[in-house]
């Protein structure tokens, strides 16, 4: 954890597997953790890449640049869970046949929070994969805007992109504005992309609150399912962490459905 302004460049060699462990702590208010990563996979290297950012209460500015070998393999996970305001750009470059990307990204705010996230992928050689999903959970005033670009260039036939984003409104105010672009300048590709915004379904919370279950614990269970799955990739000591501050978030008398 870096604090004020920091640039990385990490260089991974060809068929070498490596694991990157990323964490973004609270800093006092008004302060900015700005980070640029260049990051280079060699032929067949393989990267996971874990991020996170919970309860950090001044402006997090991520920027990451990845250029990816044939056959190099990106997984790169985020949550962002509660930082005051947040922007965070991803742009991979898949410059070698058979490169693959994907990049899973998760937030959840409350109160007046402000999440602005883009990744963009650019399809440059044949037969390559990207495949982008975020999912948000946002209560009182919250604001999100996700922006994903799949750009497929004339020499990338074969390829396949595909991008979504789930979001779950908790109260009436909060905002979420997904943005999937595709630009396809070829043939032979299969490109798709996919977006859902909703609120709590009132059938789901009905059941569990006739099981014996208050409110806010009826509504903290279908939040834990809806991002389980973004969670499952992380180690078990680092899921408890992530789920315990959403429970909380969801559970905290301040974020009901009125507006924070």
């Amino acid at each position: 954890d870096v604090g004020g302004a920091s640039t990385l460049f990490i260089d991974v060699q060809p068929l070498v597997t490596l694991t990157l462990v990323e964490d973004g702590g609270a800093r006092s208010q008004n302060n900015t953790d700005s980070s640029l990563i260049l990051l280079s996979l060699g032929r067949g290297s393989s990267v996971r890449w874990f991020g996170t950012s919970v309860g950090a209460s001044g402006f997090t500015i991520r920027e990451r640049l990845i250029m990816l070998a044939p056959d190099a393999v990106l997984e790169h996970h985020a949550a962002f869970l509660g930082p005051f305001a947040v922007r965070e750009n991803i742009h991979a470059v898949l410059a070698g046949p058979g490169a693959t990307a994907r990049v899973r990204t998760l937030i959840a705010g409350m109160s007046d929070h402000q999440f602005d996230l883009g990744v963009t992928v650019e399809h440059r050689a044949p037969r390559t994969v990207s495949d982008l999903r975020a999912k948000a959970v946002l209560a009182g005033k919250a604001q999100a805007v996700v922006r994903g670009l799949i750009r497929v260039e004339h020499a990338a036939r074969g390829s396949d992109g595909y991008q979504r984003c789930d979001a779950l409104l908790l109260s009436p105010t909060a905002e979420v504005d997904p943005i999937p672009n595709l630009e396809i300048n070829t043939d032979d590709v299969r490109c798709t992309h996919g977006v859902t915004v909703g609120h709590v379904h009132p059938e789901q919370l009905f059941y569990l609150q006739s099981r014996g279950l208050p409110e806010e614990v009826s509504k903290a269970v279908l939040v834990e399912g809806f991002t389980g799955s973004m969670l499952r990739a992380y180690p078990r000591h680092t899921q408890e962490t992530l789920r315990g501050y959403i429970r909380n978030m969801i559970t905290d008398p301040r974020n009901t459905d009125a507006a924070n």
